[in-house]
């Protein structure tokens, strides 16, 4: 698939943010259909981690993702489970090696990931929507220069896996299991900024399948 212009990227996601509520059950009956393996992997029960919110978040935005992606050249094939596992066991690859590098290399290795990504325009714009109710990111009004606009997104990649990154060594030092924070954990309502991470990584996965 070509990549999808930026313009179209964003166009789309101010369609699906203005989408009657009354709509949804028609367009994720239709994403059922046409993409069942997808669908299957943002809802399935193997994202353990996520409540109620976080999962109705990653769905959603999936949805987005997924009608984006049928606007590109030539549209995406159905995706089947082989291919989906593929790329589930590869996106499990890339984090074990970003989570064992320093900082500097991390930050360096994501932006060449980034760069070289086929849909980089889909990434940046999820990774946008994970934080766009984040106080400490406030929205910049700059002009469209990709380089320009380059660094604010890297901060916003690198703060979504600095959670993943400080969870894994907790996780390796400790010997066992992360234990759930019982103030954060509770409420099933809440969108928590450390599992950012994890939903971001589904949904990059999401794309990669749909990019064929």
């Amino acid at each position: 698939m070509q990549t999808i212009p930026e313009e179209i990227v964003e166009r789309t996601w101010k369609k699906m943010a203005d989408l009657p509520f009354e709509k949804m059950p028609k367009l994720i009956n239709a994403m059922q259909k046409e993409q069942p393996v997808l669908v299957a992997f943002l809802m399935g029960m193997s994202h353990d981690d996520l409540n109620r919110a976080e999962r109705e978040l990653q769905f959603y935005l999936g949805a987005v993702v997924w009608q984006i992606m049928r606007q590109g050249t030539p549209p995406p094939k159905r995706v089947h489970e082989k291919k989906m596992d593929e790329l589930i066991e590869r996106t499990e690859k890339m984090a074990e090696f970003l989570m064992g590098e320093s900082d500097v290399d991390f930050v360096n290795s994501s932006i060449t990931i980034f760069e070289n990504h086929n849909q980089r325009h889909v990434l940046r714009y999820v990774v946008e929507a994970l934080f766009e109710d984040e106080e400490e990111f406030e929205d910049e009004e700059e002009e469209d220069d990709e380089v320009e606009e380059q660094p604010d997104f890297m901060d916003k990649l690198y703060q979504i896996s600095r959670y993943e990154r400080a969870k894994a060594r907790a996780e390796i030092a400790a010997g066992e299991e992360k234990e759930d924070d019982e103030n954060d954990d509770g409420n099933e309502d809440e969108v928590r900024s450390r599992m950012k991470g994890i939903i971001f990584l589904n949904l990059k996965t999401a794309i990669e399948a749909l990019d064929q």
